[in-house]
């Protein structure tokens, strides 16, 4: 079945430098701190409120992404400074060039985060739409105990995991790959006949369940050109092979440097999802032209998940 889809999640995932660059710069002036607060639940994504210059500001609560101030809140409160200006590649794989600030103070709640490496957006990237004035990502949280509860309508975040009193839970590895500390799940799956383990970004700026990376796909499709799977498969189509339920064509995602251009997506069914030690059945699944496979925060409907990103753990409950 061929579709022609034209759908745009806001600013996904993490952005490539293509030099050596740090964006987790910055500390917590508090430290030791626990603060649960209320956020706005937007088709999925999480909205929450940012105090810059004694000024409130909304904010997408994003794990997949740097923390980034949008141009227009910057000249309203007048500030100028730039470190640096780097060339990277956005999520869906398009290149440009970004300005890298330092932001000498914001506050969520009552937690003061002093001075922050973020990047300085410019142009629409669908902040209009939500009248967002920026993100609060991985790198301003790198230090915390973050979790999300969508039945409570809470996010907390905290200097230490022992304060939500949870005593024993399965804890899983958290894994850090880049510069920003963006968040790595290890997952398995039985993708059609296949079973197959993924590295992927938690990413709560995507608002799908799970959706595999086109170059995972392809390697995919590699392997099972080159019959290196096992032999009672080889004759199966690749569509059963990999429970393709249908394709389309269309614009997915929206990053930091735009849409991504028109291309060829396919939707899965996958039998057996497993995160941590919790299985889901029977989910749908999209390909995303991003680097990365990406859980995004449908998952939260679930229950809760906490990312400790001191110790390197996350538990989902």
């Amino acid at each position: 079945m061929k579709l022609k889809i034209l759908l745009f999640i806001i600013f996904p995932a993490v952005i490539n430098a293509q030099n050596e660059l740090n964006l987790n710069v910055g500390e917590i002036k508090q430290k030791k701190y626990h603060v649960a607060f209320d956020f706005e639940n937007v088709n999925g994504r999480i909205i929450i409120a940012v105090n810059v210059n004694d000024r409130v500001k909304k904010f997408l609560l994003d794990t997949g992404a740097p923390t980034s101030f949008h141009e227009n809140m910057l000249k309203e409160i007048n500030y100028k400074t730039v470190i640096q200006n780097s060339q990277g590649i956005d999520a869906n794989g398009a290149s440009g060039a970004f300005d890298i600030i330092q932001i000498p103070e914001f506050s969520i709640q009552d937690i003061t985060f002093l001075n922050n490496y973020a990047l300085k957006i410019v142009g629409d990237l669908d902040f209009e739409c939500l009248n967002l004035d920026g993100v609060i990502g991985s790198n301003s949280l790198r230090d915390s105990v973050v979790e999300f509860d969508f039945k409570a309508g809470k996010v907390t975040i905290s200097s230490d995991f022992n304060t939500f009193g949870y005593g024993e839970v399965n804890e899983n590895e958290l894994i850090f790959k880049d510069f920003q500390s963006t968040p790595i799940l290890k997952i398995n799956m039985k993708l059609g006949y296949l079973n197959y383990n993924e590295e992927v970004i938690f990413d709560t700026g995507d608002n799908s369940f799970y959706s595999i990376s086109i170059n995972n796909l392809n390697q995919l499709l590699t392997l099972i050109n080159e019959n290196k799977i096992p032999k009672e498969l080889q004759n199966i189509s690749h569509s059963d092979l990999l429970g393709i339920i249908s394709s389309s064509n269309g614009s997915f995602s929206s990053g930091l440097f735009g849409v991504e251009t028109v291309s060829n997506h396919y939707k899965f069914k996958i039998q057996d999802f497993t995160v941590g030690s919790s299985v889901f059945d029977n989910m749908i699944a999209t390909t995303t032209y991003g680097s990365n496979s990406r859980v995004g925060s449908e998952i939260l409907n679930y229950g809760k998940l906490i990312l400790d990103y001191k110790r390197e753990k996350y538990y989902f409950i």
